[in-house]
């Protein structure tokens, strides 16, 4: 297990490096920033002088060796519109994205296991056929359209929740339905075709024949057979909830990092962007090393592979 744990860090400081230096090029690929930075209005001696005062008249890799240097000792550069740390104004939205998200896949996983579990074992019955039909409806719906209806109902219409914002624990109840929705959809038809897939096996046939109750048969032979391909999709799936949370919190006016980086788009604040988007991909990261350790945890064939 610790030769896979050293082995899954190194490729992680290795795709780090590899997202700052694209991150990084496609910045200056995108246009000239200082001129996006500088706005409509600026002359060409403002350009430069906003230019020579960043450190963008020197060469791209020496731009790169700078904020590499500054990224090491955690400093991100400065917030152009808001003249603060960039990391400051990272770290203060952390929380609330992380609290988002967090909750959204406790819902995934929570609400689907039990959906996708009965609609296995009972199959085809009317509680299968219902909760399938349930979930492609819930896969279809745009995420901004599902946000903007939960508002007009229960927040406009039956006033029980906030229309927005970060205030209470009741604000959280409608951003975190909106961002899990397609994910307890995709979760429970994931459960279901997997665990009917295992237990189609040889190897429950013959727990059966042996007389193992269905309830072990389900829960101790099959159940952790089945979990592999559900661990690796929510791997993925915490990635996508951070690129649903964008969305999200833009719809609920969530004080988020999702939020601060589309304001930091529209605004043209390119070390913000930078520093967001980099955060962001960090996260991922580690998410996707800790989703290959538990596959050594579940899997035990990893461990060996490793």
């Amino acid at each position: 297990m610790m030769v896979l744990f050293v082995r899954r860090l190194g490729q992680l400081a290795f795709v780090l490096l590899a997202l700052t230096v694209l991150i990084f090029g496609l910045m200056h690929l995108s246009g000239d920033p200082v001129a996006l930075m500088a706005g409509e209005g600026a002359t060409l001696a403002d350009i430069e002088r906003v230019r020579e005062r960043m450190g963008f008249d020197q060469p791209i890799y020496v731009q790169y060796a700078r904020y590499m240097a500054g990224l090491v000792r955690g400093d991100l550069g400065t917030s152009v519109r808001q003249h603060r740390p960039v990391a400051t104004l990272v770290l203060e939205r952390v929380p609330a994205t992380l609290q988002l998200t967090i909750l959204a896949q406790l819902m995934a996983v929570v609400v689907a296991f039990p959906v996708g579990v009965v609609s296995a074992i009972w199959r085809n019955s009317v509680f299968d056929r219902a909760a399938m039909a349930a979930a492609v409806f819930a896969q279809a719906i745009p995420v901004f359209w599902f946000g903007i209806m939960l508002i007009l109902v229960f927040s406009v219409g039956l006033r029980w929740t906030p229309v927005g914002g970060r205030t209470s624990a009741l604000a959280l109840v409608l951003p975190v339905i909106t961002l899990s929705a397609v994910f307890v959809a995709q979760n429970a038809r994931l459960i279901r075709s997997s665990l009917l897939e295992v237990l189609s096996l040889d190897f429950i046939r013959t727990a059966r024949s042996k007389g193992v109750a269905e309830r072990s048969v389900i829960f101790r032979h099959a159940m952790r057979n089945a979990l592999i391909p559900v661990v690796t999709i929510l791997g993925l799936q915490f990635s996508n909830l951070l690129s649903g949370a964008v969305v999200t919190e833009m719809v609920f006016a969530w004080p988020g990092l999702g939020r601060l980086l589309v304001q930091a788009v529209l605004g043209r604040d390119v070390p913000l962007v930078l520093g967001s988007t980099i955060m962001i991909a960090a996260v991922v990261v580690f998410i996707n090393l800790i989703v290959d350790l538990l596959y050594g945890v579940i899997d035990p064939r990893v461990r060996s592979e490793a």
